[in-house]
């Protein structure tokens, strides 16, 4: 008999001298296969594998969460430098203002008032709510903003003269005594503010201004108001709206 014996059969090259050179096919493995043949994971594999990645989540969420606490503290911390630079500041403004006004103090020099403490002043009467408009005076033209207030408290009445109410003319600004009814009519209060307050400051408070005679109460006097008591009015209102500044 014939004895038929399995053999494995390999592709065959048959170069030119004859030889043979047996070479193997490759071996190529389909993805259904990979399926089979793969070492599936134990069930201890699986839930360290889960653990683990538990783990790494809750290390993120921890990790996010000290950076917030980190970035809190940071915010906390310069909120506080902020208000001790704030309280400092303050302190010092307070320390530089003068309470008592004398007809020699020069005007041209700041109040360090804010519009806040200017407002306690005037509230309750007719030019109430006016402090933002003689703090922005008193910024932008250099001209003391209670001495500017005062100005407007003795020549409105307290923001209650006619002049006030039916042109918004607080300083009776142009209403000469041969003819009153010139006064300058203002689109508002704060227009009738800010044009006498750049008027003082170009004209009474500077050396070059030209009706300057000393930049105090009494030189503006001079040249601004006929009335001779007019400057010791002044600075009678500016002590009064200095005393109720609470500092």
């Amino acid at each position: 008999m014939i004895s038929i014996v399995p053999i494995l059969i390999t592709p065959l090259l048959l170069l030119g001298n004859g030889e043979e050179i047996v070479k193997q096919a490759p071996n190529i493995q389909t993805p259904m296969y990979e399926y089979y043949t793969r070492r599936m994971p134990t069930l201890d594999e699986v839930q360290e594998e889960l653990s683990y990645r538990q783990y790494l989540e809750e290390l993120e969420q921890q990790i996010q969460r000290d950076l917030r606490l980190i970035e809190e503290k940071k915010q906390e911390e310069l909120r506080r430098e902020q208000e001790e630079l704030r309280q400092a500041q303050e302190k010092e403004r307070k320390e530089k203002m003068v309470r008592t006004y004398y007809t020699s103090s020069d005007v041209s020099q700041p109040s360090l008032l804010t519009a806040e403490e200017l407002n306690i002043a005037i509230e309750g009467t007719g030019l109430q709510g006016l402090g933002q408009y003689f703090y922005e005076a008193e910024q932008a033209y250099g001209v003391n903003s209670v001495f500017l207030l005062s100005i407007a408290i003795l020549e409105s009445g307290w923001g209650e003269s006619t002049l006030a109410q039916t042109k918004n003319n607080l300083f009776g600004y142009q209403a000469y005594d041969n003819d009153p009814n010139k006064a300058m009519y203002f689109s508002s209060k704060a227009e009738a503010i800010h044009t006498v307050g750049s008027h003082l400051a170009k004209n009474y408070l500077r050396s070059d201004g030209k009706y300057y005679n000393g930049a105090t109460p009494a030189g503006v006097n001079v040249m601004y108001c006929s009335g001779g008591e007019w400057a010791s009015k002044v600075v009678s209102i500016m002590n009064k709206v200095m005393d109720s500044v609470p500092y």
